[in-house]
């Protein structure tokens, strides 16, 4: 008698049968590992293949009849021998988490760490805090993890930009009897100026003075860095001042730092002032610092200082990078002065440093604005030496030409643009097509109106 097919089960039916596997794949686990020699017995060779580290976790956070941790502790590591098997934060959230409640000997250190570094987001991370907060609530001083453990929890923990958890690690640092080094307090200085939080940064710096250790150049350099970007430069200036009198050398970056916010202000004179003060100070200035004046006095139009700045720098052995030679052509081209611009292109190739991009998009831009033809050269002179033009590029080309009146060129340079199979040129094609032809049209009228 023939076999009747199989009747089709419902995707709810389905789920069910997965969910209750998973179950069973738990409870069986359990009581496996519960039993002596659970490693030498059949059962559990034939449910190895099915265990991954989420079932462990459920192992370990099961109600009824929790295993002894001595037993959790020796199949959590027993199993993360396995090939291919990797233990998650989950895992090793419910097994501390399991011994802590037991008060049970253990290498938590050891365990803390793993955890930490299998947590791979940020819901991992909170899981961690989780059961740091659970050994210290419920182990004591027995169990408490060591001012080490502790560090490299803040310092993952700000990777993250997690500082609501860095508050609550840092309290059960305190709370454990354990006193707060200086990794500790620049660990959360520097999380909270990346927040933009100065005045809880401000906090942890005072506990930092309080305690008696000594500050380092690297705790006031985030200091400086977060009263920069919140644009509150006096505090920035006054403690770059007093970084000395408590004890703390400045170096080239702690003047940078506020150079680099006194120039994106506009404060391009104060910034010049802690130039020489920075020389007098014996700090060399970077090619960064180099850089960020130059763009600052080209902003405001002081252009011939810019290049003084740039003249000097291989004086002092500094050797200028493509943003530094940038910034001198963009300042350039925006005062009309292409010849100039030209000339710091042939400068800096000199140099042995290759324009990038940027240097041959602000020539074209500047040459586009009454020198179209010089411009088309120096793009078919790029592309020769493997630039490959962008949007940016073709819509000053055709930009210039129209300025010009010079509509053919311009429906030139569109179709050129149009047949080129630059990737990103390809998303806006279509609509370039449409656009593009109607302007051209219209100015096309306009010209010969006039």
């Amino acid at each position: 008698m023939a076999r009747l097919p199989p009747v089709p089960r419902p995707a709810a039916a389905a789920a069910a049968v997965a969910s209750t596997s998973t179950q069973d794949i738990v409870a069986k686990l359990g009581h496996i590992i519960s039993t002596r020699r659970w490693n030498k017995g059949t059962a559990y060779k034939r449910l190895a293949p099915s265990v991954t580290a989420a079932h462990v976790a459920e192992v370990f956070r099961a109600p009824p009849a929790p295993l002894h941790p001595a037993t959790a502790l020796a199949y959590f590591e027993w199993v993360e021998r396995r090939p291919g098997f990797r233990h998650t934060a989950a895992s090793h959230a419910a097994l501390l988490q399991l011994l802590a409640r037991r008060r049970a000997p253990a290498n938590y250190d050891k365990l803390v760490v793993s955890m930490i570094k299998c947590s791979d987001t940020a819901e991992d991370m909170r899981e961690a805090v989780d059961a740091i907060q659970a050994i210290g609530r419920t182990g004591g001083a027995r169990l408490a993890l060591s001012p080490k453990c502790y560090n490299f929890a803040l310092r993952s923990l700000s990777r993250f930009d997690m500082t609501e958890h860095m508050g609550k690690v840092y309290s059960q640092l305190v709370q454990d009897g354990l006193l707060p080094d200086a990794v500790t307090y620049n660990t959360m200085i520097m999380a909270y100026c990346k927040e933009g939080s100065l005045a809880i940064a401000h906090q942890y710096f005072r506990l930092l003075r309080e305690s008696g250790m000594e500050l380092d150049t690297f705790t006031c350099n985030q200091l400086l860095l977060g009263y920069c970007r919140k644009g509150d430069l006096g505090k920035a200036c006054w403690l770059l001042l007093m970084m000395p009198l408590m004890g703390c050398a400045r170096n080239e970056y702690s003047y940078t730092i506020v150079i680099q916010g006194l120039c994106q202000a506009r404060s391009v004179w104060e910034a010049l002032v802690l130039l020489l003060m920075m020389r007098q100070d014996g700090c060399s200035p970077n090619v960064r610092t180099y850089t960020l004046l130059i763009k600052g006095l080209c902003k405001e139009g002081r252009i011939d200082d810019a290049r003084m700045l740039l003249d000097e720098m291989p004086q002092r052995g500094v050797v200028p990078s493509v943003w530094t030679y940038n910034a001198m052509i963009d300042g350039y081209c925006k005062l009309g002065r292409t010849k100039d611009a030209l000339g710091i292109k042939s400068l800096m190739e000199g140099n042995g440093c290759d324009p990038d991009d940027w240097t041959y998009n602000s020539l074209i831009h500047g040459l586009c604005d009454g020198k179209t033809d010089e411009a088309e050269e120096l793009l078919n002179s790029a592309t020769a030496r493997g630039f490959t033009p962008t949007v940016v590029t073709f819509t000053n080309m055709i930009n210039g030409y129209c300025k010009a009146g010079r509509i053919d060129d311009a429906l030139r340079v569109k179709n050129i643009m149009m047949s080129s199979n630059e990737p990103k040129l390809n998303i806006l094609k279509a609509a370039i097509s449409s656009w593009t032809s109607d302007i051209m049209l219209m100015l096309r009228l306009c010209t010969e109106e006039v």
